[in-house]
């Protein structure tokens, strides 16, 4: 069986529904157009958080984030995207008075999302669970220094190099992130540049050769137990 995440692979193995000589893995790609550089400002106004507004995805967590940040930072902006949920009843999350600082785009087309992306200076991603987490993946593509729950693509992130990982559930250690991010505009460069490198290793075009391989493997395997 062919899994994304080593994660996932050991659930499985872990409840011994397979072997683990009968578990792959191999990553999830990206749309090579996301992929793009980046001319980072002096400083982080604007953040972006993209998904479902869902549990899963953090949103209990985002709204004490972003107000602990705007303590430090008053003219942070954030915009939540692709929440598939009414602005009305996002911003209902979140304390009146921080509201006319948030954008919600609740449907959003892929030119307009690459076009938010460059725009936006760090992207937050406080999920509690992800399968493999595209939009992390998308974000790191376009150079964009992430905040980041080891969740999801998690085999392929490391703290400091290109993603700043926070703990689950932590709306103070997201705030003193992007603070951290914000003041040290050195490391918030290497970064972006870091996360754009990893997701050019993770392509849909090794994410193909990857697969061709597994079930070339496997049908040889098969082919030597033919009578």
């Amino acid at each position: 069986m062919v899994y994304h995440t080593s994660r996932e692979a050991d659930a499985i193995i872990t409840a011994g529904l397979k072997h683990q000589s009968k578990v792959k893995i191999c990553p999830l790609g990206i749309n090579p157009a996301f992929i793009s550089e980046r001319e980072h400002r002096a400083s982080v106004s604007k953040l972006l958080w993209w998904g479902s507004w869902i549990e899963r995805k953090g949103i209990y967590t985002l709204p004490r984030a972003f107000e602990l940040a705007v303590g430090e930072i008053p003219n942070l902006s954030l915009t939540i995207g692709g929440s598939g949920t009414p602005p009305e009843e996002v911003l209902s999350y979140f304390p009146p008075e921080l509201r006319p600082q948030i954008t919600v785009l609740p449907f959003v087309s892929e030119d307009e999302h690459k076009k938010i992306l460059a725009e936006h200076d760090v992207f937050i991603f406080p999920s509690l669970s992800e399968g493999f987490g595209l939009a992390l993946l998308e974000a790191m593509a376009a150079g964009m220094p992430c905040i980041t729950t080891l969740t999801g693509m998690y085999d392929w992130l490391e703290h400091g190099k290109n993603c700043y990982i926070v703990p689950m559930s932590a709306p103070t250690a997201i705030s003193a992130a992007i603070k951290r991010l914000n003041d040290d505009f050195t490391l918030r460069c290497a970064i972006g540049d870091k996360a754009r490198e990893t997701a050019r290793i993770l392509s849909w075009q090794n994410f193909a050769k990857q697969t061709l391989e597994i079930y070339t493997e496997h049908l040889q395997n098969r082919t030597h137990l033919l009578p």
